[in-house]
């Protein structure tokens, strides 16, 4: 379950979930006529940063890495396996990954146990590999591209194709990230890539 998404900038609209459905939605003001939209209000950016936070690249092209947004720290609130985690990301130090995991004492109160630690990009999507998918190894589909499967970009085509993420996805891709999703034996569409 995801807790919060917030941001070290003051200016930036903390979300706090609750258990169960929440819906992310624009209000509409009495003053808006028919053509007004709801646009621009930060649903998509919403999904970016769960992208950013949950391991995706962030290139000198991205959002989070331009001068703009480089010292805003981001962190977002959320339940990896049993243990209540933090993850915090910045786009000056983006390949840093700060991970604080916490658990809840006898008394429901959130204890944050030995507090934070620094892991690189490959060891975070490793332990949400292995956490949340339950793969070791580099054997089956990778991290990022099942989380895609979960947090669809509309730029990216994620609502084009129920099979793909995104336009430009092989079937070498696709197929064996569709059948571990499926529980079917992703291991068949790898091997048939290979013939």
């Amino acid at each position: 379950m995801i807790h919060q998404l917030r941001a070290s900038d003051p200016r930036f609209k903390t979300l706090t979930f609750g258990p169960g459905l929440n819906i992310l939605l624009a209000e509409r003001h009495e003053q808006a006529t028919d053509t007004d939209t709801r646009n621009g209000v930060g649903k998509s950016s919403f999904v970016l940063l769960l992208h950013f936070l949950l391991g995706g690249n962030a290139g000198k092209n991205s959002l989070f890495t331009s001068e703009a947004l480089a010292g805003w720290r981001f962190a977002l609130d959320f339940d990896l396996g049993a243990a209540r985690t933090t993850v915090e990301r910045s786009g000056e130090k983006s390949s840093n990954f700060i991970v604080a995991s916490a658990a809840l004492d006898a008394s429901g109160q959130l204890d944050l146990g030995a507090g934070s630690e620094v892991i690189k990009q490959n060891d975070w999507l490793a332990l949400l590999r292995r956490t949340w998918f339950g793969l070791d190894g580099d054997a089956g589909p990778s991290v990022r591209s099942l989380l895609s499967y979960f947090l669809r970009r509309v730029d990216d085509g994620g609502f084009h194709d129920p099979f793909k993420h995104t336009y430009q996805q092989t079937p070498s891709d696709y197929q064996p990230a569709v059948s571990f999703l499926l529980d079917l034996d992703w291991r068949l569409a790898e091997r048939w890539e290979e013939v």
